[in-house]
């Protein structure tokens, strides 16, 4: 059955691991990066709809059940109420009530800090050095501060979205059976917020392409290549099912695709992204950094990723809010990539340990200063 799965469809082997660091030198790293977040993420910005998530959780929690009515409105009366952030609130109200406004300012830290070591695990897991491996969880931060800067459901859905794409890459490698971790992701996502439709999304376009790879290689007998999209469709379509076990059932599905496609031109976060903003440069840092290094990179490139990446790259332009799920994306699709490109030129140049070192505390303390300045303007305007 492996033989099935990988049967010349070109797809990419891990890199190999880089030489055994010091100790000393990761965790230094580490700390840095950690040092760099907290800097610049401590302080949060007040969303306008926080008012409400906590409120809703903290009715929820003492009611032990949730709403079918919105007791604060008093023009959907008799109107059932299709609430689709209901763990997000939960998880708000909770923290509210341990520690106040400190508790949501902690549950918005720790989501983000939990999505950054994500991505970093799998960088290192893929053959990225430290050095590597810590410049594009900076990247990726600054491009992901839309998200993180507020405690709001959306950075819920980055966590979501980020163990997503690290499921399809590891499904590419390690099989399909990968591809039923989307199971109790996806059910958690669409009892979360509505950006599972992005998740959805995603795994789509792999599919797609994954599937087309394995019906053109004809030298692989029929019954071969049906088993092995058998072992692929089976488990997304588990995934699929899993978003129809929610308190409102299969119609909060249909619910957010009617939301999501509906004009909001007096909402910020769905207007098109100016490449002139703080988020437009974020944008185009690692757009440029992502791109160079599948550019020149020796390795294998997927195309299942390189189609994710291209649809990723596109939909800031939809709507501004994807911009943190792109940076996202392509950190994790193009690390490897990056990777090689760095340790090729490294090589090339004859660059010290020394000054490695010194560059990357350049990017840090440089991309540290430049998202505290972001977020001041942004308090400021």
């Amino acid at each position: 059955m492996a033989h099935s799965w990988t049967a010349d469809l070109s797809q990419p082997q891990p890199a190999a691991r880089p030489a055994l660091e010091p100790l000393w030198w990761r965790i230094s790293n580490g700390l840095l990066v950690a040092s760099a977040y907290f800097y610049s993420f401590v302080q949060t910005e007040i969303d306008p709809d926080l008012w409400g998530h906590v409120r809703f959780g903290l009715d929820a929690l003492r009611a032990r059940s949730i709403a079918r009515s919105d007791p604060y409105s008093y023009l959907t009366a008799g109107v059932t109420w299709i609430n689709h952030e209901v763990l997000a609130e939960l998880a708000m109200g909770w923290a509210y009530s341990l520690c106040g406004a400190l508790g949501l300012n902690l549950l918005r830290l720790a989501i983000g800090a939990i999505t950054l070591a994500v991505i970093a695990w799998h960088l290192r897991r893929r053959g990225s050095t430290t050095v590597i491996t810590a410049s594009l969880v900076v990247i990726a931060m600054f491009g992901m501060q839309g998200h993180l800067m507020q405690m709001r459901p959306q950075i819920f859905t980055l966590l979501y979205f980020i163990l997503t794409i690290v499921v399809l890459q590891e499904a590419e490698e390690r099989g399909p059976r990968m591809l039923w971790w989307l199971v109790p992701i996806f059910w958690l996502w669409i009892n979360t917020h509505g950006g599972i439709l992005a998740g959805l999304g995603v795994a789509a376009i792999w599919a797609i392409i994954r599937l087309f790879q394995i019906g053109v290689q004809r030298e692989v007998p029929f019954s071969h290549r049906l088993r092995a999209g058998l072992h692929l469709v089976i488990p997304l379509l588990g995934s699929l099912a899993a978003t129809w076990i929610t308190p409102y059932g299969p119609g909060l599905l249909a619910f957010l695709l009617h939301t999501a496609t509906v004009p909001r031109p007096e909402i910020l976060d769905w207007q098109p992204l100016q490449l002139s903003t703080g988020p437009g440069l974020a944008y185009l840092i690692c757009l440029a950094v992502t791109l160079a290094g599948l550019h020149l990179s020796r390795r294998p490139r997927s195309a299942p990723q390189m189609g994710i990446f291209a649809i990723m790259a596109l939909t800031p332009f939809l709507a501004v809010r994807h911009t943190p799920l792109f940076a996202g994306a392509a950190v994790l699709i193009a690390g490897e990539h990056v990777n090689d490109m760095w340790e090729r030129w490294r090589s090339a140049h004859s660059l010290r340990p020394g000054q490695t070192s010194r560059l990357f505390q350049y990017v840090v303390i440089g991309s540290a200063v430049g998202l505290a300045v972001a977020s001041a303007a942004l308090s400021i305007s």
